[in-house]
């Protein structure tokens, strides 16, 4: 049985909780390079992948305002074979403070 992992993965973010008037953000790009995959279900290549994540947000006095994506592009990869395609997660999250 091989370790199943890749040689090389890539994670960068650029991000900013206040950038602007209460606005923030966070932009993220993963990579990962090709591997074997061996398992008692499967044997064969993962291929590369890379994915951008990305994020606004605003503070109000009293709530806080999320919206962002995963895999913005919504370009589907395997993270390993036998497994599900990853596609794009989008969501919005309201926070309401009790200060």
């Amino acid at each position: 049985m091989g370790f199943n992992t890749p040689e090389w993965i890539v994670n960068a973010s650029v991000a900013d909780a206040n950038l602007y008037k209460n606005f923030g953000f966070n932009l993220s790009y993963r990579w990962q390079s090709s591997y074997y995959w061996q398992s008692f279900l499967v044997n064969g290549d993962v291929p590369s992948f890379q994915s951008v994540d990305a994020q606004l947000s605003k503070n109000l006095k009293w709530l806080s305002i999320k919206v962002g994506a995963t895999n913005i592009f919504n370009h589907y990869y395997y993270s390993f074979l036998g497994g599900p395609a990853i596609g794009g997660f989008y969501y919005t999250t309201i926070t309401y403070n009790l200060k």
